[in-house]
């Protein structure tokens, strides 16, 4: 018996990219197609050659919404037989094959060498070459518009197929699964990720809320809707069942195979808890099911899941460190501090997640500053230092040196307060004792009458202490703890003369919730830099691209996407880090991150130049 999910409220389809759309009743779906006439012209912005294949584009080749805010207010007229598209000021053009209207078209959006662009008769300009239909869930998009206390039209997402589930986010659990709509059948590739098109009413062509920035900052992600491909043709019509039929991990591992789609880590996807595990008083050990396990690939040392629940008031959002993983089958540890105060999410998951639950994940992520790998840095000895659950970044490492069979010096000193706090402390002498030249040392801040052991200490970490017999000139550095008291160890170190730039902190970002209205369209800041200026942008082959910013380019994204630059962003409002990258140079936040930037890196969306820039783009 077929799982009903849900119900189909209408169907949409959008004869020219970018532009508005039209509501069918029915329409027949045919395998590996998408619905008829759906983006089946575009408009080419003159940046890429016209394929005279007609075969799939980016959309970067395309006038699109990013860049044109306005498109909603362009009128598409559409029939089986013709096709005219209405600037807002009343003049028209007929769609057809020979006519490109190229000097029209280059009036009306100021780029040079425009056309128009057909697509074959197997495929369309959509999102991702394989991205046949777009779902939206209507139910996901109530729940954020309540959690933004604003007004949200499901048309702002331009899917397809607008569904209703009655769960909110339950669309998710659809990737990997083939379902049924009316007689046709479709396989769940990957969730959808948003951009700045989003932001756009589409009744006013103006951007009102930033959507991508909402998303990140109440929910963690910036996805809504999943992608779908047809396996069986069949036809649909407004108020068919939604079913669920079985699952199609092979539609997960096409999915991830896109390259111009996000990687499986961004993902949100529901994990399911096979195990709790209670590491000392206020401590439990989370063992979770990754269903994408097989296609996210190697988990690197720190790296973290951020979690995503509904509490009593609005969503939760956290990040913690992945501080043991089985890749042989597919589970994830965290180890979970039960906080007090006004802390909402540990007590939470504490008190609701139960075996057999699932809860909505994301990651693994690895913050990019941290370059260091033991099996490409074998000769670096370490430092690890962290207090309270800090330590799972020490296990995460432990666990990579303990693979790579780690043969330089380690000195790991942890700090707790009371001997009861030594959550996965046995986990580090149990690893150290399979390393060579691993040195464990425990800090008992408030426990005076400690019997002390060679492996024990009463009182704070004192660095002269954990660096003695260390090479201090061939170090590499890890800390996680509270900020007060990673800072203290950092100018420790600094006075004994490790440079910052071997020093890796732990700067996981837990988005925070911010009040309604916030998310309402602001102006951006001017550049303070009012002179053209030279940027090089560096590719991974070693090739260096160099051009120049001018300052009514506003973010350096523009300067790039205006010289051709192939450089990815979906949301541009630093929320995704899509576009994040490693600058040597000075710049300055013309657009308020939605996550915050490592030290020396920069969202090429958000920020300018305040001085000549190098932007490696490997």
């Amino acid at each position: 018996m077929n799982n009903l999910v849900g119900k189909l409220l209408r169907i949409m389809r959008y004869p020219i990219k970018g532009f508005s759309g039209e509501e069918i009743i029915q329409t027949s779906l045919n395998k590996h197609h998408g619905i008829v006439h759906d983006r089946r012209w575009a408009i080419r912005n003159g940046s890429i050659p016209q394929d005279s294949t007609h075969n799939w584009q980016p959309c970067q080749s395309f006038v699109r919404m990013t860049q044109h805010e306005d498109l909603p207010l362009y009128n598409v007229d559409h029939s089986e037989d013709s096709l005219y598209l209405s600037h807002p000021n009343g003049e028209t053009i007929s769609i057809v094959k020979n006519e490109n209207h190229t000097q029209r078209l280059s009036s009306w959006f100021s780029h040079i060498d425009m056309g128009l662009s057909k697509s074959s008769d197997n495929t369309a300009y959509w999102d991702h070459h394989d991205a046949h239909i777009s779902i939206i869930n209507i139910s996901t998009v109530k729940a954020i518009a309540k959690s933004s206390g604003m007004d949200i039209d499901p048309v702002r997402f331009r899917g397809n197929l607008l569904i209703d589930t009655s769960e909110p986010w339950s669309e998710l659990a659809l990737v990997g699964h083939r379902i049924a709509i009316g007689n046709a059948e479709l396989e769940v590739l990957r969730p959808i990720d948003r951009c700045k098109s989003t932001s756009v009413n589409p009744s006013t062509g103006t951007s009102d809320i930033n959507i991508p920035h909402l998303l990140s900052s109440q929910y963690g992600h910036v996805f809504c809707g999943i992608y779908a491909r047809v396996v069986r043709s069949g036809k649909i019509e407004k108020d068919d069942k939604l079913c669920l039929l079985s699952p199609a991990p092979y539609a997960i591992n096409d999915g991830a195979r896109t390259t111009t789609a996000p990687r499986p880590e961004q993902w949100p996807r529901f994990m399911r808890l096979v195990k709790r595990v209670k590491e000392s008083h206020n401590v439990e050990s989370f063992w979770l099911e990754d269903p994408l396990a097989n296609v996210v690939g190697d988990i690197e040392p720190t790296s973290y899941l951020r979690l995503h629940a509904q509490g009593e008031n609005g969503p939760l959002i956290r990040s913690y460190t992945i501080s043991n993983n089985k890749s042989d089958t597919g589970l994830l540890r965290l180890s979970i501090k039960k906080e007090s105060g006004q802390a909402l999410f540990s007590p939470w998951i504490h008190s609701n997640l139960q075996v057999g639950d699932t809860i909505l994940a994301s990651g693994p992520f690895v913050d990019p500053s941290m370059t260091w790998r033991p099996q490409v840095k074998p000769h670096k000895e370490l430092l690890i230092i962290t207090a309270g659950i800090g330590i799972t970044v020490a296990t995460s490492i432990m666990a990579r040196l303990k693979e790579c069979n780690y043969s330089s010096k380690v000195t790991i000193a942890h700090s707790i307060a009371n001997e009861k706090d030594s959550a996965l402390w046995q986990d580090i002498l149990e690893e150290s004792c399979l390393l060579e030249n691993v040195t464990p040392l425990l800090f008992v801040t408030q426990a005076h009458d400690l019997k002390q052991t060679a492996d024990k200490k009463r009182g704070r970490i004192r660095i002269s202490e954990i660096t003695n017999g260390l090479s201090l000139d061939n170090i590499q550095v890890f800390l996680c703890g509270p900020a007060s008291f990673t800072q203290a160890m950092r100018d420790a170190l600094n006075h004994k003369g490790v440079s910052n730039d071997v020093i890796h902190q732990d700067v996981f970002y837990s988005p925070q919730s911010i009040s309604a209205g916030t998310y309402k369209k602001t102006p951006d800041k001017e550049p303070s830099l009012t002179v053209s200026t030279p940027i090089s942008f560096v590719h991974a082959s070693g090739e260096t691209s160099n051009i120049i910013w001018q300052p009514e380019h506003g973010p350096l994204l523009n300067t790039a996407e205006q010289s051709g630059l192939a450089i990815s962003a979906n949301c541009r409002s630093g929320a995704c880090r899509t576009c994040l990258y490693q600058v040597e140079g000075e710049i300055e936040n013309l657009i308020t991150p939605a996550s915050p930037a490592p030290k020396n890196w920069a969202y090429l969306c958000c920020a300018a130049p305040l001085s000549s820039l190098t932007i490696k783009l490997s």
